[in-house]
């Protein structure tokens, strides 16, 4: 048998690890799930929202992002720019620090 054959090869996969989908990952399925639990963070909280995003949607949109990426390089496609830093506004006890550790 050939070299080819035989030598075990790397594809791309085994450097990008496995797909950020909460299926695969179990930290991202417990921190989605902990702020999925968390209330007042969304939408439809009553809080008027001038600038940004709710941080459920926000978060959600950044692991949509990531799994975007991930399936462009994968295809030897260039990655969409991605920023990671976060600025949480907001009143005292509306959860800023709790999402942001959540986020890690």
């Amino acid at each position: 048998a050939s070299l080819a054959d035989r030598a075990p090869w790397l594809r791309i996969e085994d450097f990008l690890g496995p797909r950020p989908d909460p299926k695969h990952i179990p930290e991202l399925r417990e921190a989605l799930k902990e702020l999925d639990e968390m209330t007042g963070l969304d939408e439809n909280a009553g809080v008027k929202k001038e600038r940004g995003l709710a941080a459920k949607k926000a978060v959600r949109q950044l692991v949509s992002t990531v799994q975007a990426n991930y399936d462009k390089e994968l295809n030897g496609e260039s990655p969409l720019p991605l920023s990671l830093n976060r600025l949480f506004l907001g009143n005292p006890g509306t959860g800023k620090t709790t999402v942001a550790k959540i986020l890690g």
